[in-house]
């Protein structure tokens, strides 16, 4: 749901930039395993430009970097833009003995 209303609202003030500003944009909200279904969905559609991914950094770059299952790569999309900024952490538990490896 977090990502339904940005994309609403660039929907909603993209369309007078467009060639055709009455060609309409469809949101459709495919959710589920932090983002991946509808980054694949968007992986495997036909490279036409109709389909395009309003994504989180979690499926587009975190999740293929920490999941070998991933279906896809951040390097098989190009990123237009940036929308808005949602900062993440990566994070373990404190008491991990990961010594001198990572800085805090």
């Amino acid at each position: 749901m977090r990502q339904i209303l940005p994309a609403r609202l660039l929907v909603r003030h993209v369309q007078r930039h467009l060639p055709n500003p009455r060609a309409s944009l469809l949101v459709e909200n495919r959710p589920g395993a932090s983002g991946a279904v509808g980054t694949q969905f968007v992986a495997k559609a036909r490279p036409d430009g109709q389909t395009l991914l309003l994504a989180r950094v979690a499926s587009s770059a975190i999740l293929p970097a920490t999941d070998p299952r991933t279906p896809y790569a951040w390097d098989e999309f190009t990123m237009l833009g940036l929308l808005e900024e949602t900062p993440f952490v990566l994070c373990v538990r404190a008491d991990l003995a990961l010594g001198e490896r990572c800085a805090t």
